[in-house]
């Protein structure tokens, strides 16, 4: 579709502009700090808060660029964002060894160090919990005209606050790999819904996606016009210029199937843009019940505690790892509490 052409020729083009930017993805001293610190503070290890702001720092600098090109990965179809296969989950897992090795080596401040590597890990497993991550959505940093990250990242910078009481997760066999894509996979469930699409017909057939957001229409643009559809107060598919919504990758079949013979999408169906107007957008329905809440504050209450859940889970993971019979000496007028 041409939706996905136009994603693939941005990313192109925005390559070519990052060889002599030194761009970030994300704002560096609120969401992925905040959301590891929070973490820390939680966990309350001695080894951990020995080491946070080398752990704060990984955190941050896991943005710079090009990093932040390996961070998506849908766990439906396994993949990245059109890098191959799995970077995210593997990157982790890279990560991960090589912050054990340098804990091993004696190596454990600076930014090869075991600590501020951790960080990066933590990193990569926080954006498991921000949709665009798993939803092979190119997540484009600041570039002017084009915006930075994604309306879930962008509204936690002012939103996002420390989460008392969470108790840890520690999914499956405890492997990084598997703590991406438990979340991946959460995330994913939680912000794409089946749905049929059809062109030209007057109203849509039932779905998921429908009761949701009812609204959603065919617009029929004429011989010289933009044919597209349209979910009021979300926005388009298959518009030209960036759509606020489309078919999740890999997880949808196109045919000739509709009402009349038109052309079908049937699939799953993912909203990007969930601030809607002015960050309105409400759900009609969600899980099943009439809902009044913005789909902003319904991520937020979902996903952020499980963030920093999950995260509490990775550091006392790495703990257990590399068991140190006596803990490291922490840097030089730093005194582990």
């Amino acid at each position: 579709m041409k939706t996905f052409c136009l994603k693939i020729v941005l990313m192109i083009m925005l390559c070519l502009g990052l060889v002599c930017s030194p761009i970030k993805a994300h704002d560096e001293v609120i969401v992925h700090p905040g959301l590891t610190v929070n973490a820390i503070d939680l966990l309350n290890n001695v080894l951990i808060n020995g080491y946070k702001n080398d752990i704060r720092e990984g955190a941050i600098h896991e943005d710079d660029t090009p990093r932040w090109l390996q961070h998506g990965y849908d766990p439906a179809s396994g993949k990245g964002w059109f890098w191959g296969s799995g970077i995210a989950s593997n990157k982790a897992v890279e990560l991960w060894n090589e912050a054990i090795s340098a804990f091993n080596q004696g190596r454990l401040t600076g930014t090869d160090g075991a600590f501020h590597l951790l960080g990066r890990v933590a990193h990569l497993l926080e954006d498991m919990t921000s949709p665009a991550h798993t939803h092979s959505d190119i997540h484009l940093p600041r570039v002017p005209p084009l915006s930075e990250g994604d309306d879930f990242e962008n509204w936690g910078k002012v939103n996002f606050s420390p989460i008392p009481g969470l108790s840890l997760v520690i999914p499956g066999d405890g492997s990084v790999e598997t703590f991406i894509k438990s979340l991946a996979l959460f995330t994913y469930s939680k912000t794409a819904w089946d749905g049929v699409i059809e062109e030209r017909t007057g109203s849509q057939p039932n779905s998921t996606l429908k009761s949701m957001f009812p609204s959603l229409y065919w617009n029929d643009g004429g011989i010289l016009g933009d044919n597209h559809w349209v979910i009021d107060n979300v926005g388009y598919f298959e518009a030209w210029g960036s759509d606020s919504w489309w078919a999740c990758e890999g997880n949808y079949t196109e045919d000739n199937g509709g009402q009349g013979g038109v052309r079908r999408i049937q699939g799953v169906f993912y909203i990007e843009n969930a601030g809607g107007n002015n960050g309105f957008l409400t759900p009609v329905v969600w899980e099943g019940a009439p809902n009044a809440k913005p789909l902003l504050v319904i991520w937020k209450e979902i996903l952020y505690p499980e963030c920093v859940r999950y995260t509490m889970g990775l550091l006392k993971k790495f703990v257990e790892n590399v068991t140190p019979s006596t803990p490291p000496s922490p840097p030089s007028g730093l005194r582990i509490r």
